[in-house]
């Protein structure tokens, strides 16, 4: 078993990997990575808008792996919903 464990965020619908334990991967600088003493993970989007909407997995380097996904759905400028138990990923 891998004794570091580590989270990744990933855009399912973009097949985009965002974010690789504290460090963030896409450009976007509206993404954002923080942890509850590295038990639990948010994935932060500032400013979210219509092409943000889709899936979003939390995978962990757990043998097998673990993973949690959610959908993101953008109904407006401001409004929008995250379809799933949570918003974070608990490790």
């Amino acid at each position: 078993m891998n004794s570091v464990l580590q989270v990744a965020w990933i855009h399912t619908d973009k097949h985009t990997l965002l974010t690789l334990h504290e460090r963030v991967i896409t450009r976007n600088t509206r993404y954002s990575i923080s942890h509850n003493s590295f038990r639990t993970w948010w994935l932060t989007i500032k400013d979210v808008d219509e092409s943000d909407k889709g899936e979003f997995m939390c995978q962990i380097n757990t043998s097998p792996m673990m993973s949690q996904s959610g959908y993101l759905d953008v109904v407006g400028k401001s409004c929008y919903k995250f379809c799933q138990k949570s918003l974070f990923c608990v490790v």
